[in-house]
């Protein structure tokens, strides 16, 4: 297959705290931060080219775009809330409006 990019994922538990009777896991951020930089860091090796990554809000995560400028793609890296404290992530791709 040409034009194939993996990355491996690592197992991880993430520790918790509570602050005002909501759980804080720590290292979500960081872990999602590292895991879409890799991602786009291998897609470009791949020849793909990505903007910067930047925070995500609806879906929370990291996003960047990538593709050929006539056909850019958003790539959202996402945490998966409910399968906390184990890490666990969703890769979303959207096309822009209009295509």
């Amino acid at each position: 297959m040409k034009n194939f990019v993996a990355i491996s994922i690592p197992s991880v538990t993430f520790s918790s705290r509570e602050v005002e009777r909501r759980t804080i896991y720590d290292g979500v951020d960081d872990f999602i931060r590292q895991l879409c930089e890799r991602l786009r860091v291998r897609l470009q090796s791949a020849g793909v080219d990505c903007d910067p990554s930047s925070q995500s809000f609806k879906p929370e995560g990291r996003a960047f775009h990538a593709g050929p400028p006539d056909r850019r793609l958003r790539v959202i890296v996402c945490p998966e809330r409910d399968a906390l404290p184990k890490a666990a992530l969703t890769i979303i791709t959207e096309s822009r409006v209009g295509f």
